[in-house]
């Protein structure tokens, strides 16, 4: 009973994920009018960061970091790579590629971490994971295919694919750190290793500051959303239902931008969205189903 409530518990965290990041898109869309996507990256890893250290000490958690300072190295570079270079990478395949085709490639992610968990024996590819796999990874496709043109050059789909492959990274790189550090400490040093790594490459990418209050409110409201809450919450799911089932339900993202920005800004939902979006809802189902079954092995049901 105890360990089907943690499973309910994780694929709520894992809905809560996909929830705040499907809310991102839409500030960083109104935020990027008045500053450079540069200095967007910037101040809102660096204000994560440090939100999710006060966090930790308004909780009474910093003794749950690592003790030893070798053990802080790889989830900093974790952070620094991975989890700073998904963003990056995923802002630069923006300005070569169209957002549609971007949304696209970028979550091809759930199928690296399937594949990897599958390979490596972590996790047992299953019917139920399988098909909540397809019908996330072709929910999102119709969805953004439906959305707008898929209008593309080589580097972005480069920049794009490397998004993907780095937030696979983040995704299955938690995992390695799950049964070691929890998931507030451990989201606490992936911010800081990502804030770091962007305060290093701020001035050759020409980050600037939030030019007024708003700018700053806006920011702010990004790193609590996503770089608090959305990255808490994943690595929390990651460790109770396990990084396939985690990635797979974060295929709802683009369908929380899609409705937000058909309540918010009034934008046209067409009959392909909504069937796009049916496939997304209905994979995050079949993820719920799949959670209760047994993890081990490494067979195709």
């Amino acid at each position: 009973m105890r360990a089907a409530h943690t499973r309910a518990h994780g694929v709520a965290l894992g809905v809560v994920a996909a929830c705040t990041y499907g809310i991102g898109p839409i500030l960083i869309k109104v935020a990027l009018e008045d500053m450079s996507a540069s200095t967007l990256l910037l101040y809102r890893l660096v204000l994560a960061a440090a939100m999710l250290w006060a966090l930790l000490a308004l909780a009474g958690r910093l003794r749950e970091t690592p003790r030893r300072a070798k053990l802080w190295v790889g989830p900093l570079v974790l952070g620094a790579v991975a989890y700073g270079g998904q963003m990056t990478l995923f802002a630069l395949a923006l300005e070569r590629v169209s957002a549609s085709l971007t949304v696209i490639l970028f979550h091809t992610a759930p199928i690296v971490v399937v594949a990897v968990t599958t390979l490596t024996g972590r996790e047992r590819l299953t019917r139920l994971r399988l098909l909540a796999l397809a019908l996330g990874v072709g929910g999102v496709a119709v969805v953004a295919a439906a959305s707008g043109e898929l209008r593309a050059e080589p580097l972005g789909i480069a920049l794009a694919v490397g998004s993907a492959l780095a937030y696979a990274g983040v995704v299955l790189g938690s995992d390695a750190y799950a049964g070691s550090i929890a998931p507030l400490p451990l989201s606490v040093l992936l911010a800081t290793g990502a804030a770091l790594a962007l305060l290093v490459t701020a001035a050759p990418l020409g980050a600037g500051t939030p030019g007024d209050a708003s700018g700053w409110l806006l920011v702010a409201a990004i790193a609590v959303l996503v770089g608090v809450i959305g990255t808490t919450a994943l690595l929390a799911g990651v460790a109770m239902i396990g990084p396939s089932l985690a990635s797979i339900l974060l295929t709802l993202e683009p369908l929380v931008a899609l409705l937000l920005a058909w309540i918010a800004l009034g934008e046209h939902l067409s009959a392909l969205q909504l069937t796009g979006g049916a496939l997304i809802l209905v994979a995050a189902l079949v993820a719920h189903r799949a959670a209760a079954e047994p993890m081990p092995g490494a067979s195709l049901a």
